[in-house]
């Protein structure tokens, strides 16, 4: 019983400990959110084009073997 008093008062010091820690964080504003979420989109497209592009040049020079 005493071990899980113990516990239950670990768990309670630690969520008081994340809510104090995340009162100190500085979250960016509503338009940066917006502008980096949009960076994240393209630079994932772009990507996934660079990496298309590559495997379709390959998968066709295999062929060209096989």
């Amino acid at each position: 019983m005493i071990k899980c008093q113990s516990m239950l008062q670990a768990i309670k010091k630690y969520l008081l400990e994340v809510k104090t820690e995340l009162g100190k964080t500085t979250w960016p504003d509503k338009k940066t959110t917006k502008n980096l979420s949009i960076l994240v989109v393209i630079v994932s497209l772009l990507l996934a084009l660079y990496i298309g592009f590559f495997d379709f040049i390959l998968q066709k020079l295999v062929a060209l073997f096989v």
